[in-house]
């Protein structure tokens, strides 16, 4: 039986390639000449039911664990039996039909804190003193420090959360690309890419809060020399209260520069990459391109 929930974004990355036509107007192929688009869309276009005219964007994994495929796949047949340069397409709802006994969706219920870990120490006091037989001072002390933490699955990056932005054509992590490392196409295409951060850990905050109260005052009754007043119930108190504490983040994401690194690359020997962010006129200084999709 085949697990019907999870999260698309899963751990070895995924990408939405354009393996039909640029258009249902224009006979152009949306691969653009990048070798490994045209495979799996010879591969796998049938099964996918991509129709003959027209855009197919498809989601595909990487995936080595299948051997090669040896001929196009036909409509029904495992997805998971096979992989075309290490790509297949990706099994789960939603995203293309469903077959294969997996799913390669992601369990992220697994990793979640199902108790919330808690600790909690707590003083307090409290006295009085009887001035006379019609007033009493008292004050009441507490302090409180919580101690807690949330774990949430590893951070789910997508590129959609990038104001739209895409692996570009020339950025050399792009398969489907113009300038990735096997292949040899001259034009490619900008595809989504997505992945699930388990190499950074989960998403972890923790609280460290301290809470102090204080009040002191006087109360009583008026006397009997009050005539009409006598046996009126009164209390003056000062209060203060004060909480304060800190909050800390692990395993998140700073979304501010991450755009940078999906967009143009170009080769520089003095990176310890090879590769850095942008064009050879334009580069973006302290930036590393993203290997998104592996």
């Amino acid at each position: 039986m085949v697990t019907q929930g999870g999260s698309p974004t899963i751990p070895v990355g995924r990408s939405s390639v354009n393996i039909g036509q640029v258009s249902a107007t224009n006979p152009a192929d949306a691969c653009n000449g990048n070798p490994l688009c045209i495979q799996l869309k010879n591969t796998f276009g049938t099964a996918l039911k991509c129709n003959a005219t027209g855009t197919c964007n498809k989601t595909f994994i990487f995936d080595t664990t299948a051997p090669a495929c040896s001929g196009p796949v036909a409509v029904g047949a495992d997805f998971t039996a096979c992989q075309v340069g290490g790509w297949r397409p990706m099994v789960g709802v939603a995203l293309n039909p469903q077959n294969g006994p997996t799913n390669d969706l992601y369990n992220f219920q697994a990793v979640n804190y199902l108790i919330t870990p808690s600790q909690r120490i707590q003083l307090f006091s409290n006295g009085d003193y009887n001035i006379s037989n019609f007033a009493r001072a008292y004050f009441q002390g507490s302090f409180v420090n919580r101690q807690s933490q949330t774990q949430l699955a590893p951070e789910p990056l997508s590129s959609a959360a990038f104001g739209g932005a895409r692996l570009q054509a020339d950025n050399v992590y792009n398969p489907f690309g113009a300038t990735c490392p096997t292949c040899s196409g001259t034009g490619g295409q900008t595809v989504s890419a997505s992945r699930r951060l388990v190499d950074a850990g989960g998403r972890s905050t923790g609280f460290d809060l301290d809470t102090v109260r204080a009040v002191a005052g006087f109360d009583g009754m008026l006397p009997e020399e009050l005539g009409p007043l006598r046996g009126v119930f009164w209390d003056v108190s000062f209060n203060y209260g004060r909480t304060w504490g800190t909050t800390t983040y692990n395993g998140s994401v700073n979304t501010l520069f991450p755009a940078n690194a999906l967009g143009s690359t170009h080769p520089d020997s003095t990176s310890p990459t090879g590769q850095v962010c942008g064009t050879a006129a334009l580069p973006i200084a302290g930036c590393v391109p993203a290997a998104g999709l592996r």
